[in-house]
């Protein structure tokens, strides 16, 4: 991605994000919510500014934790502050999306500069659609393309909950290039959940 000579206004990247698809909801965080941000700003500052940091981050913890919420900060930092297509999608929203057209709609998710991968392994497991999401996860992870994944479930629970299905392999295989830190820096998000319920 590109440096912007000049920041976008918060504002600006915010309505940038919200016409590429991102969701409001994960758009209205703030840095000063999130425990440990000194450490997912450090993150953004090392792979962007010092190009010396692995190009993608899977944020793992329990439901409600704040992981989009975080993904959602991370991606205005990055529409602020640099030029780059960022794209937004939950995991079982991809692939049914994938699977409704005939065009490959997979090469946008494959090729923009900084993917939101949300919700991995809540998706069905039917071979067609995980082979697909393989096809993503293998092509960025071949280019070290920028990519932020989040999930219930760490990288090993991945290859557990699929070893019921026939899809084990494909998920074995994604699950060891989410974890090479050549790619994927790896970070539990703890906490309760932050959702209010009545």
């Amino acid at each position: 991605m590109t440096l912007r000579p000049n920041p976008l206004e918060s504002k600006d990247a915010h309505s940038l994000l919200l016409q590429a698809g991102f969701p409001l909801l994960y758009l209205s965080g703030q840095w000063n919510e999130v425990m440990d941000r000194d450490k997912y700003k450090a993150w953004l500052y090392n792979v962007y500014i010092m190009n010396s940091a692995n190009q993608g981050i899977y944020l793992w913890g329990d439901v409600g934790a704040g992981k989009s919420s975080i993904a959602g900060l991370m991606a205005l930092f990055l529409k602020r502050y640099f030029y780059g297509e960022i794209l937004f999608t939950g995991c079982s929203e991809m692939i049914a999306e994938i699977y409704s057209r005939k065009d490959s709609p997979s090469n946008r998710y494959k090729e923009c500069q900084v993917l939101v991968l949300d919700d991995l392994g809540k998706e069905y497991h039917h071979e067609y659609g995980v082979s697909r999401l393989h096809e993503v996860i293998e092509y960025r992870y071949s280019r070290l393309l920028t990519t932020i994944v989040t999930s219930n479930l760490s990288q090993l629970d991945l290859i557990e909950k699929a070893k019921r299905t026939n899809t084990e392999g494909l998920w074995k295989s994604m699950a060891d290039r989410l974890r090479d830190e050549k790619w994927m820096k790896t970070r539990k998000v703890s906490g309760m959940s932050k959702r209010v319920c009545l």
